[in-house]
């Protein structure tokens, strides 16, 4: 579901709890929209499993409608794009927003692709960007690929604004030791929740 709507924001809401043997959420109205994971922890380990619908907005806030992603390489590419920025001695350097083709998952997105140039390539091809969201902070994520966690905003390049959210499914493990993460999926959208009485109320008062 794309965000777009507006919350009713409740500093004091705690937020939906979580189980603390199995990180499921216990579905509990709260004040303010959300986005579940459904029990994936945000970092892969043992972090938030949620996040407030208004801090997802705040991130994407901070990035400018643009055709350019960070990271001109298709998702497809990425391991040899790290490969080459380890060889080159920058393999820290920022790389979102960038490409997403949505080719392997082929995510319910609510935008429409757009055309987004290649400089490497030389060419363009429609998708759209993916930018990492992180639970419990307002400012637009800056960091590095090891710190970008498992959950990303997807949009069309004209408008951030307008994104779905998904998150990578857990990892597989192979015999040999190495490990893949997995697929994406969207995350389960709850919008806010008020009690009746006081919405009532609130009509009678405009009355």
């Amino acid at each position: 579901m794309a965000s777009q709507d507006i919350d009713i924001l409740d500093t004091d809401d705690p937020g939906p709890t979580a189980h603390e043997s199995t990180f499921y959420l216990k579905r509990s109205p709260t004040a303010s929209s959300y986005y579940d994971f459904d029990g994936m922890p945000w970092d892969g380990e043992q972090g938030q499993s949620w996040m407030y619908a208004w801090h997802a907005r705040a991130q994407q806030e901070g990035l400018l409608p643009s055709s350019q992603p960070r990271s001109s390489q298709p998702t497809g590419f990425r391991s040899v794009a790290r490969k080459a920025k380890t060889l080159l001695g920058s393999p820290h350097d920022p790389k979102y927003p960038s490409y997403y083709g949505n080719k392997g998952e082929t995510l319910p997105l609510s935008t429409d692709s757009e055309l987004i140039p290649h400089p490497t390539w030389r060419r363009s091809t429609k998708g759209w960007l993916h930018q990492p969201l992180i639970p419990g902070r307002t400012a637009t994520f800056s960091g590095t690929e090891d710190e970008s966690g498992m959950v990303r905003s997807f949009y069309a390049p004209s408008n951030p604004l307008i994104f779905d959210v998904a998150y990578h499914g857990k990892k597989k493990e192979f015999i040999n030791g190495k490990s893949e993460i997995g697929k994406f999926k969207m995350a389960t959208y709850h919008p806010a929740v008020k009690q009746v009485d006081e919405i009532l109320l609130a009509m009678t008062k405009i009355i």
